[in-house]
């Protein structure tokens, strides 16, 4: 009698252990990003490349808004 109770714990708890896991997350998206450098850095060698004619007016305005844009959200 004693073995069945502890097994049929042993049960509850696996199962009980499996679906809890399983509810971690609910599929959300994790997401993580790593910059190395400052914004304000990476928009001073935007206009650095602008200046010395590296890259067009509007390349420059379309690189720092899409930049602004990922880094202010």
């Amino acid at each position: 009698m004693m073995k069945k109770v502890s097994l049929l714990l042993a049960t509850i708890m696996i199962v009980g252990a499996l679906s809890f896991a399983g509810c971690s997350g609910g599929g959300a998206e994790l997401r993580t990003q790593t910059y190395t450098k400052t914004l304000g850095r990476e928009l001073m060698d935007l206009h650095d490349s602008y200046k010395k004619g590296i890259i067009k007016e509007k390349d420059y305005n379309e690189a720092k808004k899409k930049l602004l844009e990922q880094r202010t959200k």
